[in-house]
């Protein structure tokens, strides 16, 4: 699944995202589950956690940890599985 880079300013010392929970059941996926994300070249494993508000379907938070190791720009498409 495609899903739109929302950036999240908030670091937790884990790869975590945040996804819409309509995404997270078209996924299979539930709290504290685990994703692979695909941007260009670079490949990361994040645990999921679920919201109704803080992102909007067709989107996926991404906490810093991420963003570190992916350099995601905000609003950039990213491969869920």
């Amino acid at each position: 699944m495609r899903l739109r880079a929302k950036l999240i300013e908030i670091e937790a010392d884990k790869p975590i995202v945040i996804l819409n929970e309509e995404d997270a059941k078209d996924l299979g996926v539930y709290v504290s589950g685990r994703v692979k994300l695909i941007y260009g070249e670079k490949e990361i494993i994040a645990i999921v956690d679920t919201t109704e508000t803080l992102v909007n379907e067709g989107e996926i938070g991404i906490f810093e940890d991420v963003n570190e190791i992916l350099k995601i720009k905000d609003l950039d498409w990213i491969e869920v599985v």
